[in-house]
């Protein structure tokens, strides 16, 4: 929900350009960012944007944080990921074909991983096990709200969030100030 959400409000035609904040320290939820959407950890009081995620992963963009972990696994979520192969050496492989994990699956001969050296040729053996793991470690999104809601049950759902007990919730979900997120960093 929180993917559906974070990638599909701001194209709401009341709540276009809105900025979207996830209350949370779950790392995982990091491929969601986007220049719209930050993340803010209570618990370490800190901020994640874009330019942090790229400074704190390799470079690579936190949708692409979603191929590091098809490969490396994650012990947390007990997701396996091919033995010898760390986050920098995931980032390698995935720079050596272009950021296309499908591209390095589909290579029978495995020229771009061979080249890498003899660690990488684990990764020809384990494509069964980055398949499953990257539909695991997957949050789902949406491009557009109008791929799951008409515009019918998307204005009944902004009445009934504006019907609820107590402050417009919308309105408070919109104000990081009154959460004091602002003074947190």
């Amino acid at each position: 929900l929180i993917g559906l959400l974070s990638s599909g409000f701001s194209s709401i035609p009341a709540y276009e350009g809105t900025q979207v904040v996830i209350l949370s320290s779950d790392r995982d939820l990091h491929q969601l960012v986007r220049p719209n959407v930050r993340q803010f950890d209570s618990v370490n009081k800190r901020w994640t944007d874009v330019d942090s995620i790229r400074e704190d992963n390799y470079g690579l963009r936190p949708e692409q944080l979603i191929l590091l972990k098809a490969i490396t696994g994650d012990g947390g979520d007990d997701i396996q990921g091919i033995k010898g192969l760390g986050p920098a050496g995931a980032a390698k492989l995935l720079a050596a074909y272009g950021y296309d994990l499908d591209a390095a699956l589909l290579d029978e001969n495995q020229g771009g991983v061979c080249s890498l050296g003899k660690k990488f040729a684990s990764f020809s053996a384990n494509r069964d096990t980055v398949r499953l793991a990257r539909k695991l470690v997957t949050i789902p999104v949406i491009a557009n709200y109008k791929e799951f809601l008409n515009a019918e049950e998307i204005n009944h759902f902004i009445e009934q969030l504006g019907n609820l007990p107590g402050a417009n919730r919308l309105g408070f979900v919109g104000r990081a100030e009154s959460l004091e997120l602002t003074k947190a960093t």
